[in-house]
């Protein structure tokens, strides 16, 4: 039998993540970059990521850190937003200014 594009997506997510994986705490400034958060991902597996960005007046600490309020669905979306800009500006033409560092 097919299975659509769908269900293949969340069959290869279930077989990812095991269920007891506990998620990665990633800590980040607001405008970090893709190599800033990479020493902080586990080589093993999959997992599911739980980001922070940090915030001097933030309440809470997470790592040591004060970081913003608030966690799950609305950082992880800018925490990828983020993440996907800086992947694509890494492949952007270089610039005058990084040329003249070389």
């Amino acid at each position: 039998a097919l299975v659509s594009s769908g269900a293949k997506g969340l069959l290869l997510g279930l077989k990812l993540v095991p269920e007891d994986m506990p998620p990665c705490t990633v800590v980040l400034a607001r405008d970090g970059k893709l190599a800033d958060v990479a020493p902080q991902l586990p080589d093993a597996r999959a997992c599911v990521l739980l980001p922070y960005f940090e915030a001097i007046a933030g309440a809470k600490m997470v790592q040591g850190k004060r970081v913003e309020g608030g966690e799950g669905h609305g950082l992880r979306k800018e925490f990828f937003t983020t993440m996907s800009t800086d992947s694509q500006r890494k492949w952007a033409p270089p610039s005058a200014a990084s040329a003249r560092a070389e």
